[in-house]
């Protein structure tokens, strides 16, 4: 459970680095007008980080509850808003 845990919040917090290539992958494929704006290329992006997360922790059979995944993804995805809201109330 705990390398679920680790695994989904290094997923979530590698969707800022991935989006580039998602982006340069959706314009190879899809034309000006279909291309998905830019909260829906984040979307794809935090998709693909934890379908991959997912896929890897099939592989190691091990038993993974989804929504401890999403809840650990969206964790790490917004680390910074809520690291930063945290060293705000402390002062």
């Amino acid at each position: 459970m705990l390398l679920t845990i680790v695994l989904s919040v290094l997923a979530g917090a590698a969707v800022v680095p991935v989006q580039p290539r998602v982006t340069e992958f959706l314009h190879r494929y899809l034309d000006e007008e279909r291309l998905p704006d830019e909260a829906g290329r984040r979307l794809i992006a935090f998709c693909v980080t934890m379908g991959l997360a997912a896929l890897f922790l099939s592989f190691l059979t091990m038993p993974t509850p989804m929504i401890l995944m999403l809840i650990c993804g969206l964790i790490g995805y917004f680390q910074a808003p809520i690291r930063d809201a945290l060293v705000s109330r402390r002062r």
